[in-house]
This record gives structure tokens, C-alpha cells and sequence, in this order.
């Protein structure tokens, strides 16, 4: 994971680390504690704007993005039954925007977002959502943040997507975590 010379950790960075480190990672779909560590260093830098979560399940990379200082959006079906109200009083310190809904529908409207984290569902099908997102969600110079990107072709989605800038990286399970950044 790289890092400008000037993304220096605060004292407030590292006791939001602290917060993201001691959430319960113990249910098998939760995203590794390296990955949402990642996502709230990638995305503080868009303090103050904007977020859509697609795919919440227990709500670890919901706070990681409210951490980072973000406004969120979480679309999530509750299909895993019983996590919503754990979510829910995870961030219950942060204004988030729940919506109980597939992630699609976040396509409705003409809302764009600085960052956009998508931890749904994956294999093939879900590259053409992801097409969608990176085109219609996506602000310029804003993040696409997919989860679980070692599950579908990675190169068919950079050619769909026009080849940006991108970076990978893989938790201790073998999981992977892609990160797509829209420049002008």
C-alpha cells in the first residue's frame, strides 16, 4: 500500500487504528482487520465529503469511512439476517444514511460520491455493477474500493473500466482488496 510523503499518521489516526483493530472480526464474511485499517487510511483524505458503502454486513467498513471522517451512504439488503442493528450501533455515533436496499438502486439517482466501497456480492457477475459504479458513482478524482476482486477477472474489469490506476493487496487469508483511483 503506498502513501504520499505527507499522509503522516496523527495521534488521531492512530486511535482511530486503535477503534478499527478492537471490532469483532470473528464471523467468517467480515472483512480482515489490514483491509479496513486500509480503507480508512486511503479514504481520510476526503474528509468532509462523501461516501456509498455497498454491502455493510456488520458495519466494520461503514465506521472505517465515518472514522475517516466521511458523510456515508449504506446500501445493504440485509440478507445476512441479524447485522443490521449491529451495524446500526456500531456507527450509531455518526450520521450514516442506512438504506435497506440492493446496491443498485444506489444507481437511481445522480449522486456522486468521493469514495465508493463495494463489499456485496462478487465473482463475474458483479463486474458490470462495478462498470456502473465506476462511471456513474464515482466522482472525478474520487476511489473505487472493491473487496474480493480475486473472485472475477481483474483484467477484464481494468479494460471495462479504461485502465486507471489501481492497487491490490491481499489480507492473511488470501482475500484481496482492490483500490481504483478517477483522475480528470
Amino acid at each position: 500500500m503506498n502513501f504520499n510523503e505527507n499522509d503522516l499518521l496523527t495521534a488521531q489516526d492512530a486511535m482511530n487504528l486503535l477503534k478499527i483493530e478492537q471490532l469483532d472480526y470473528s464471523v467468517v464474511n467480515t472483512t480482515d482487520v489490514s483491509h479496513i485499517k486500509e480503507i480508512y487510511l486511503k479514504s481520510k483524505k476526503y474528509k468532509g465529503g462523501t461516501a456509498c458503502e455497498v454491502g455493510s454486513l456488520g458495519g466494520h467498513g461503514t465506521f472505517s469511512l465515518c472514522l475517516a471522517g466521511l458523510n456515508v451512504t449504506s446500501y445493504d439488503n440485509d440478507g445476512h439476517k441479524g447485522f443490521k442493528d449491529k451495524r446500526e450501533t456500531l456507527c450509531k455515533d455518526f450520521n450514516v444514511n442506512w438504506i435497506v436496499q440492493e446496491g443498485l438502486y444506489a444507481l437511481n439517482d445522480n449522486v456522486k460520491y468521493d469514495v465508493v466501497f463495494h463489499d456485496s456480492y462478487h465473482f463475474e457477475e458483479v463486474i458490470p455493477e462495478l462498470v456502473a459504479f465506476w462511471f456513474y458513482k464515482v466522482k472525478d478524482e474520487g476511489m473505487l474500493i472493491v473487496h474480493d476482486v480475486e473472485t472475477f477477472s481483474h483484467e477484464r474489469f481494468m479494460f471495462l473500466i479504461g485502465n486507471p490506476r489501481f492497487e491490490r493487496t491481499k489480507d492473511i487469508h488470501g482475500r484481496e482488496l482492490g483500490t481504483y483511483y478517477k483522475n480528470k
